[in-house]
């Protein structure tokens, strides 16, 4: 399962998932010729959102010890 696992017909040639949050994922299409055949196996494509700089642990460590440095100047 995923973010939108439901198959949908339609006539566009893009698709936009414009709030996808990090992690990886797994996008699958079939498609149908101008005779009305439909392609036997999906084309694939798997990819990988990283996520932004200031929601990485190694963000949220150095902000605690710039507070941390920040309260103990202040105390002394």
């Amino acid at each position: 399962m995923g973010i939108d696992s439901n198959w949908i017909h339609t006539t566009y040639t893009t698709v936009k998932y414009q709030t996808i949050p990090p992690g990886s994922y797994r996008f699958m299409v079939c498609a149908k010729n101008n005779d009305g055949y439909w392609s036997k196996t999906p084309a694939t494509v798997s990819f990988t959102i990283l996520p932004a700089w200031w929601q990485t642990f190694k963000f949220k460590i150095i902000v605690t010890l710039f507070w941390i440095l920040v309260i103990f100047y202040f105390l002394n």
